[in-house]
This record gives C-alpha cells, sequence and structure tokens, in this order.
C-alpha cells in the first residue's frame, strides 16, 4: 500500500489536551470507539504498577473523558503518495527544513511516544496553519514546475521514487499539482474555521 500522509482539524484546545495527555489520540481519531484509548490506558497503569510494586496491577475500569469539537472539526484529507515530492517542491529538500514548509515531514510538536501508524502524530496551532496558509497562497503550479527536478528528487531518494518516468505515460508531475491543490484548499478551510491540525503518516 506505501506511506500516505493525513491531515485532521482540530481545535487548539483538544491540542493542548493531546500534549497534556498523548493517549487522548486515540479519541480524538476513533471517538466512536473508545476501545483504543482503554487498552492503552490499561497497558500504562499495569506498566507503572510494574515498575511501582514489582507486579502488575489489576486494572478493570477505566473512565473515558469526553472531547468536545468545534464546527469543522475532525475533517480529514489525505496526500495519498505524493507527501514526499510536495515537501520536495516546497523545499528543495530530502527531509529537514525551515518552517512552515517544513511541516509536512517534520514540522509540529509531537503528540508523546505514540505510534498511530509509521510514527506519531504531529499538532500544528491555528497560528502554525495560518503561516502556513499564509507561505502557500504565494505558492502556484507555475512556481511548482520550475522547481520539479526528478533527477534532484530520484538522487535525495524522494518517496515512492517515481520521478524519472516519462511524463507522458506517467504523470508524477500532475500528480504532485493535483495533490497541491486539494492540501491548499484543506489548510486555507481549517484558517477560516481557525483550527490547527494533526499530522500523521500511515
Amino acid at each position: 500500500m506505501g506511506m500516505i500522509f493525513a491531515l485532521q482539524t482540530i481545535s487548539d484546545e483538544n491540542i493542548y489536551k493531546l500534549i497534556d495527555n498523548p493517549l487522548l489520540i486515540w479519541l480524538f481519531l476513533a471517538p466512536d470507539d473508545p476501545s483504543f484509548y482503554i487498552e492503552e490506558v490499561k497497558k500504562s497503569k499495569k506498566g507503572f504498577f510494574s515498575r511501582l510494586f514489582g507486579k502488575k496491577g489489576n486494572i478493570d475500569n477505566v473512565d473515558v473523558p469526553l472531547l468536545e469539537y468545534k464546527d469543522g472539526e475532525r475533517l480529514d484529507v489525505d496526500l495519498d503518495k505524493a507527501w514526499h515530492g510536495l515537501h520536495y517542491l516546497f523545499t528543495q529538500s530530502e527531509w529537514e527544513a525551515d518552517p512552515p514548509l517544513n511541516f509536512i515531514t517534520s514540522g509540529g510538536k509531537v503528540v508523546g511516544n505514540i505510534d498511530i501508524g509509521y510514527g506519531p502524530g504531529r499538532v500544528l496551532t491555528f497560528e502554525d496553519v495560518s503561516q502556513i496558509d499564509k507561505t502557500l497562497e504565494q505558492i502556484d503550479h507555475d512556481y511548482l514546475r520550475k522547481r520539479f527536478n526528478p533527477d534532484d528528487m530520484m538522487k535525495k531518494k524522494i518517496y515512492p521514487e517515481i520521478w524519472n518516468r516519462d511524463l507522458k505515460e506517467d504523470d508524477s508531475l500532475g500528480y504532485c499539482l493535483e495533490y497541491f491543490d486539494i492540501l491548499k484548499s484543506f489548510i486555507h478551510n481549517a484558517v477560516e474555521n481557525k483550527l490547527g491540525l494533526l499530522l500523521s503518516f500511515s
């Protein structure tokens, strides 16, 4: 299937709750199915008792907190496998880059040490997302086309390493541009709703 990059709108209030208690990310991701959250809390408590007393704790009851959501919160979109190509077109780098355009690969604050796919989730506040939105407003297809360099992308192992294919047969640049429009619109809508973002790979 490959590695997919996903974005989900989240309020700053819920961002702070996730930072304070990273296990809440399971409730945010699956609000209608608290079983993941409950099992992770049980594992955490058993580990705590084991370290404290040298034995497993008997944890049966777990209180499930209620997360409240604003209008527009928990909307999601993914960039399929175009995420690394877009990162390269934005930054010309393999992985690390300066904010705000490093947000796909490394921007934001990590939510605990909880693997929710390929590693932990990351969060960007409304202010962070506003900066990204302002920067993306200055970027268009022509700008990205000029930065498309298949040889350099293959050299830097930009996932999924399809960039040197014949564009007449497999338009990898067009693939990135299509998802750029999706990304740009989604981020702008998040800002319109004064929301941040939860980022993850799966």
